[in-house]
């Protein structure tokens, strides 16, 4: 399920995409949790100028939705700032009781949260490269609750194939 604002178009699929093969794909191709049932929701679309946005409005549009389909998780693959609209989003989510995941984001940065990640009803997750290296564009603090591979990982890509990825 799409959710941009309507004089805007989508932002391509490929990191959502991704993310699915990871989480759902076949066990011999990497599948954590292959055979689960997964509902897709994007909420990043292309501005005036041609750049991939997130649009706040369309995650508090797809909170709901995926509250309507009574997931038992959610996985977000959005950092930014610490933001009033982002925080609604979250407050629907955590009224219907589910699980947030997020990625920390990859600034790079110790001094400067990324959100939702840093809120404290989040699963903050951070990359690693290898077994043991963090990520050198990963943020880093005391938000960070897990850390999983995520340099050099081959994900799938729309319309068959895949590419490696880190992030």
């Amino acid at each position: 399920q799409e959710f941009y604002k309507p004089d805007r178009r989508p932002a391509p699929p490929d990191h959502g995409t991704g993310v699915a093969a990871i989480l759902v794909g076949k066990a011999d191709y990497g599948g954590l949790i292959p055979g689960a049932k997964l509902y897709a929701a994007n909420m990043f679309e292309i501005n005036e100028e041609g750049k991939k946005v997130g649009s706040a409005i369309g995650l508090i549009k797809s909170m709901d939705w995926l509250a309507s389909k009574k997931v038992d998780a959610v996985n977000m693959s959005v950092a930014g700032g610490n933001n009033k609209v982002v925080r609604k989003a979250l407050d629907i989510a955590n009224r219907q009781k589910l699980l947030l995941i997020a990625a920390v984001g990859n600034w790079g940065r110790s001094d400067k949260p990324a959100y939702p990640a840093a809120y404290k009803e989040v699963v903050a997750v951070t990359a690693l490269k290898g077994g043991e290296l963090i990520y050198s564009h990963a943020n880093t603090g005391k938000y960070v609750d897990f850390a999983a591979p995520g340099v050099g990982i081959w994900v799938a890509m729309p319309g068959g194939g895949g590419k490696i990825q880190s992030g």
